[in-house]
C-alpha cells in the first residue's frame, strides 16, 4: 500500500512540476508581449459582440494550447504594431522556454481580427472562392493538434497548425 501512495504522490508532483513550468513559461511570453497584444477593447463593436458571444471569456490577443501535442502548452499571440498599424501573429512552441516558430505578417489592423482555438480532430476545408498558389492538393485537413484559427470577423479565417513532419507552421485558408 505505501509503495502505490508513493508512486501516486511522485506522479503529483511531477504533474505539478509540468503545469508551473509550463505555465512559467507562457507568462513568460505574455508579460514580454504585454503592450503590443490586440484586446477585446482594441475591436470594433460587431467584432466585439461576436467575440464575447461565440468565444466567451476567452482574450482576442492570444492562445495558449497543446498546439503540439506534447502535453505542454504552447503560446500563439496577435500583436499589432500601433506605429504602423500592422498586424502579425507569433506562435511559440514551449518545451523547458518557449521558442518562436512562425512569424506571420497579417497586414493592417482594421479592428475585426482575433485569433481562436481549434479543438484537435477539427476537419478543416480549404476555402474556393479565392485563388492561392500554395493550396495543397487536399481540400480538407484534419487536425492531430490545437491550432489557431485567425479571424477578420465578417470576411475571412485563416486556421494556422504545426506540422511536425516540416518542423514549421502551416495554415489552411478556411473561410471567406
Amino acid at each position: 500500500m505505501n509503495r502505490w501512495m508513493a508512486l501516486l504522490l511522485w506522479l503529483c508532483l511531477v504533474a505539478a512540476h509540468t503545469a508551473f513550468a509550463d505555465k512559467s513559461a507562457t507568462d513568460d511570453i505574455l508579460s514580454q508581449n504585454r503592450d503590443a497584444l490586440i484586446r477585446l477593447v482594441d475591436l470594433d463593436e460587431y467584432a466585439r459582440e461576436y467575440f464575447a458571444i461565440s468565444l466567451g471569456r476567452m482574450n482576442p490577443g492570444w492562445i495558449i494550447a497543446d498546439l503540439d501535442g506534447d502535453s505542454i502548452n504552447d503560446i500563439a499571440l496577435l500583436k499589432r504594431d500601433t506605429a504602423q498599424n500592422k498586424l502579425t501573429l507569433h506562435v511559440y512552441i514551449c518545451k523547458q522556454k518557449c521558442q518562436e516558430v512562425g512569424n506571420v505578417d497579417l497586414g493592417q489592423f482594421n479592428g475585426d481580427q482575433f485569433l481562436a482555438p481549434v479543438k484537435p480532430d477539427q476537419l478543416i476545408h480549404w476555402t474556393e472562392a479565392l485563388p492561392f498558389p500554395d493550396r495543397p492538393q487536399v481540400s480538407e485537413l484534419k487536425l492531430n493538434y490545437f491550432a489557431v484559427e485567425y479571424f477578420v470577423y465578417g470576411k475571412a479565417s485563416i486556421v494556422f497548425f504545426w506540422d511536425p513532419k516540416q518542423k514549421q507552421v502551416n495554415k489552411v485558408v478556411a473561410g471567406d
